[in-house]
């Protein structure tokens, strides 16, 4: 027998948006609605030498515009549907492995 996990998300679900630095594992959490694209991380303190998204760039006008879009979205209770992502099953890391 197969077993499927499935978890779903709507927009409004979403309450913040999460950085980790891959070289120090350094966690920054922005509660959502941002107050300021200024709130946004561009780099991490732990001195890595590369910049995560410099503002201005594609990157960075990017997320702007997706957190913007969560943030409206969520907002839309009128819409005749409701908007869901779907994921299947955990990675390995947020199971601590244990998939």
């Amino acid at each position: 027998m197969t077993a499927e996990t499935k978890t779903t998300l709507q927009l409004s679900d979403i309450t913040a948006v999460e950085f980790e630095c891959k070289n120090c594992q350094r966690v920054v959490s922005l509660p959502l609605p941002l107050k300021s694209a200024n709130q946004v991380p561009t780099f991490c303190d732990c001195n890595v030498p590369r910049q995560w998204m410099p503002v201005g760039s594609d990157a960075h006008r990017t997320l702007l515009a997706l957190m913007d879009y969560i943030q409206r979205y969520a907002k839309a209770t009128d819409e005749p549907y409701v908007l869901r992502f779907v994921t299947t099953g955990l990675s390995a890391r947020a199971s601590g492995g244990k998939d």
